[in-house]
């Protein structure tokens, strides 16, 4: 187990036990090692394994995307954000994600991997993918080390199920 700290950060949003939600606090330390926060306040005296100077930083829980479709939206990227329809303020989502599905399996991996890889790096440590299933759906996200829950898109002709994962 290593422990990773995070000195001195400008703002951190944690949580206040005693007001029950989430405060901004200011010039704090917070330790942590692996999925577990071990320390958060002033002066972390404990060990180290890797220490992250918290200047000019916010420090904040990981954010939750509950509407995603990873397996295709990366493939249409530009496009929609070039031939926007005026009356729905300039986007083209809902005119153009249609006419720009995914393929085959292996292109909804890449378009799926890529999505998942920048929604770590946005924050996102949660999200609901609603995606068609497809193979290795299941498996490539139990890598990706984000907690979901993969939920078929409901239809007239099919219920959808959904599958909750936490890697």
């Amino acid at each position: 187990m290593s422990t990773i700290v995070i000195r001195n950060a400008d703002w951190v949003i944690a949580w206040d036990k005693a007001a029950a939600c989430q405060t901004y606090r200011r010039n704090i330390d917070v330790a942590f090692a692996d999925d577990r926060i071990t320390f958060l306040g002033r002066d972390y005296g404990g060990p180290a394994d890797r220490v992250i100077d918290g200047k000019d930083r916010l420090v904040l829980p990981g954010l939750i995307d509950i509407h995603s479709h990873p397996e295709h939206e990366p493939l249409y990227r530009g496009v929609r954000e070039e031939h926007g329809v005026r009356n729905m303020h300039m986007t083209g989502l809902y005119e153009r994600s249609q006419a720009f599905s995914a393929p085959d399996d292996e292109a909804r991996a890449a378009s799926a991997e890529f999505a998942y890889c920048e929604l770590l790096l946005s924050g996102v440590t949660s999200l609901v993918d609603i995606s068609p299933a497809w193979d290795g759906w299941i498996e490539l996200f139990a890598k990706s080390g984000v907690c979901a829950v993969l939920s078929p898109p409901a239809s007239p002709r099919r219920a959808g199920g959904s599958t909750m994962i936490s890697s």
